[in-house]
């Protein structure tokens, strides 16, 4: 299995590859891939000095990339990392990446450093979860890594369109012997029987070796149900599937520093149907 791990150099950003490893240490083969992102600033001029300073950058990102893989080798002697310098936005940066690495997963932080070591990670957030391939964990910097016991995969029960998206859930809880519970967020829920209407779907069949916990919440507001929840059982991760503009504007059209409420609390691992 192989892990992608965007760093800035940040706490955030090693706070993320530790929750990863920790997640998934269990996996046969696991290798991270530590990747620096870097841009030009905002209003830097034309011409040499913009050549001068693009290689300057660069060098920095990959003196500073050596630094961290010595850190990190230190910490973690069994388990094989590479590093990645690039040039770009962080979400185009990934993209290439997977392409030459083919990763099965992306941890990230949520909150990064700034100045000419910024990947905009925690800004550019929602962009690289809207644009990867592959499943992105994004970790809140203030997260006390923990075993998973409780996710939550909050659905809008529409069919999906590959089974298989699922698989990341299916991994996490038996590598944790975690609860998966199936929430549902829906204005009136007088008489609304959850467990009913998921045997319709194929990913009744698709849990069914796995503790399942099904949960209707009456709320007007999909993100605050949800986070609702969250609260309420302690849970260590929340999943998404978005699949359609109006799904994912209620989860996610909020302003980029409030990152959700529950977002900011928990894990967060969004799955795309494809």
């Amino acid at each position: 299995m192989k892990v992608l791990v965007p760093t800035d150099f940040s706490s955030s950003a090693r706070l993320a590859f530790d929750y990863g490893y920790q997640l998934v240490k269990g996996e046969e083969n696991l290798e991270f891939v530590l990747l620096n992102s870097y841009e030009m600033p905002s209003g830097a001029s034309a011409g040499g000095v913009m050549m001068s300073l693009e290689e300057a950058m660069a060098k920095e990102s990959e003196r500073d990339l050596a630094l961290e893989l010595k850190k990190m080798n230190e910490k973690y002697s069994d388990l094989k990392i590479t590093t990645v310098s690039r040039y770009g936005t962080l979400e185009n940066s990934i993209s290439r990446t997977n392409n030459e690495e083919h990763v099965d997963l992306i941890v990230m932080g949520t909150h990064g450093a700034s100045g000419l070591k910024k990947a905009l990670i925690g800004s550019n957030t929602q962009a690289v979860i809207e644009n990867a391939v592959r499943p992105v964990i994004s970790v809140p910097s203030e997260w006390e890594t923990k075993e998973v016991k409780n996710i939550v995969y909050a659905t809008d029960l529409k069919e999906l369109q590959n089974l298989q998206t699922l698989e990341p859930i299916n991994m996490i809880a038996d590598l944790a012997d975690a609860t998966i519970h199936i929430v549902y967020v829906t204005e009136n829920a007088s008489d609304f029987d959850l467990e009913n209407e998921v045997t319709k779907l194929p990913l009744h069949n698709f849990f069914k070796d796995k503790t399942v916990k099904y949960k209707v919440i009456e709320c007007d507001d999909v993100a605050e149900g949800i986070d609702s929840y969250v609260n309420e059982i302690s849970a260590d991760m929340v999943v998404t599937i978005p699949k359609e503009v109006s799904f994912w504007q209620k989860l996610f059209k909020r302003s980029v520093t409030e990152h959700m409420a529950f977002q900011s609390k928990v894990p967060l691992l969004s799955l795309k149907d494809q």
